[in-house]
């Protein structure tokens, strides 16, 4: 039996999954931040950017003004 495809859900907030190398030395954090804003903000206007840097995924956190970046990005 196939599965259905999910719907995609509009929201706010997302999350970026390996944005950036665990094992980076040094004041990466605000080169990672400047990118994600400048590659996001493409779509629309960015809130807020979060670089999890005790993250071993590399994740990056992101709120932006509308749910259609969110779905933008999905697609």
């Amino acid at each position: 039996m196939a599965r259905r495809q999910a719907a995609p859900i509009s929201t706010q907030c997302f999350q970026i999954v390996n944005a950036f190398d665990v094992n980076e030395k040094g004041k990466w954090q605000d080169k990672v931040k400047k990118d994600v804003i400048q590659r996001v903000s493409n779509f629309g206007d960015v809130y807020h950017v979060h670089v999890d840097q005790n993250s071993l995924a590399g994740n990056v956190f992101v709120k932006v003004a509308s749910g259609k970046v969110q779905t933008i990005r999905n697609n």
